[in-house]
């Protein structure tokens, strides 16, 4: 039997660890409400998908890195544009401009935003290691 062993970069892990996060804070927001008996809210049944594909594209990174990191921009990319475009009183700016509102949907955005663009980011710049390492085609 042999051992696979599968190291990821420092570029790779913040990308894991920020859709990691998502996935898992979503998942339990859901769980949360689904335990307790109540409906869902409208922004949590996004919160399925999103936290689906957030896990797949984790694993994705640990996998097949570039498939990974185009799927982790991809996500993240998406992840910007829902959280600040959505206005139905759940984007971005409306709930952190008044934390009282909602204590737990204020601390998920205080901490779940941030992680949205450095996993752009450093998912960008993983993908640009690949480009780097490709062989160039000799003429």
């Amino acid at each position: 039997m042999t051992s696979v062993k599968r190291s990821v970069s420092t570029v790779g892990l913040i990308p894991m660890v920020g859709l990691a996060y998502f996935a898992s804070f979503a998942a339990a927001l859901v769980l949360r409400s689904l335990i307790a008996g109540e409906s869902l809210a409208s922004y949590q049944l996004f919160f399925i998908p999103l936290s689906v594909f957030s896990a797949l594209s984790t694993v994705t990174i640990w996998w097949k890195p570039r498939a990974g990191y185009v799927a982790a921009t991809t996500m993240s990319l998406a992840l910007i544009a829902i959280f600040f475009l959505t206005k139905d009183g759940n984007d971005v700016v409306t709930v952190l401009s008044n934390p009282g509102r909602n204590m737990v949907q204020t601390v998920f955005y205080a901490t779940s935003v941030p992680q949205f663009f450095t996993t752009l980011i450093f998912s960008a710049v993983g993908l640009s290691g690949f480009r780097r390492k490709s062989p160039r085609p000799q003429q």
